[in-house]
């Protein structure tokens, strides 16, 4: 999230490990938080391997859905309409879950391509 503050802009993270493994690449960071080119790629290496796993499981759910095994994964359509409400509802929900988490990358992926000088 991006916010103003006496004519500064500042980005305000959530600790994850992809926002770690960013802000340990920044080279002001690296001189005052003492961060180790052992203990960035410790974190690199952690984020990378989170995302890796989360990539391998999203491939496997894809690769179940389009070759339909069995016939496991045809669309459902509610047989009334107050179920076609709640599943409505629940698809808002989720994306209003789903939303702030993917705004947070589009800031560090905004900060890492305008700012490539602040980086190791």
């Amino acid at each position: 999230m991006i916010k103003k503050i006496k004519n500064k802009e500042t980005l305000e993270f959530e600790h994850d490990f992809v926002t770690m493994a960013c802000f340990s690449m920044l080279k002001e960071n690296e001189t005052k938080f003492w961060i180790t080119p052992a203990k960035r790629a410790s974190i690199f290496n952690q984020a990378l391997t989170i995302q890796l796993t989360t990539m391998a499981m999203l491939s496997l759910v894809f690769y179940a859905i389009y070759t339909n095994e069995g016939g496991r994964f045809t669309p459902t359509y509610p047989p009334n309409f107050p179920l076609f409400l709640v599943k409505i509802a629940c698809v808002l929900a989720l994306h209003f879950v789903i939303n702030p988490e993917v705004s947070k990358g589009m800031n560090i992926m905004k900060l890492a391509n305008q700012h490539p000088i602040m980086f190791v």
